[in-house]
């Protein structure tokens, strides 16, 4: 591919990336606000089953945590594009494939580097 057409890609999904860090941003910001209104009415006793309301609490937390890491990967991928290393392994320095970096325009390793992190026990990334 040539450098052109990769840099049309990398803006797209620059595009992309913006695009979902602010519906994340959003989806976070009501899940803290529906946490601490559930809180709220669980103090005061008007959640009925607290087995209930802890369930939902967890999930919500789960939820939260989830939506934070994936703005943070978001996050450095932006700061990865401003630094013009985006697009390329951390690891080995090699190009990441555009099919990849579409399919997950987070990722910071090619797949053969991912793969091996993985295997050594790394996160997903």
């Amino acid at each position: 591919m040539t450098s052109v057409r990769r840099t049309e890609v990398y803006r797209e999904l620059e595009d992309r990336l913006r695009a979902r860090r602010g519906e994340l941003r959003q989806a976070i910001q009501s899940g803290l606000q529906a946490m601490g209104e559930e809180r709220l009415a669980r103090d005061i006793g008007d959640v009925g089953d607290d087995g209930l309301a802890s369930w939902i609490q967890d999930l919500q937390e789960v939820d939260l945590q989830r939506d934070t890491e994936e703005l943070r990967d978001i996050e450095q991928a932006l700061e990865r594009i401003h630094a013009g290393t985006y697009g390329y392994c951390v690891d080995c320095g090699d190009e990441v494939a555009v099919a990849r970096l579409r399919a997950y325009p987070t990722a910071k390793r090619c797949l053969e580097c991912q793969e091996l992190h993985e295997r050594r026990g790394g996160a997903r990334a």
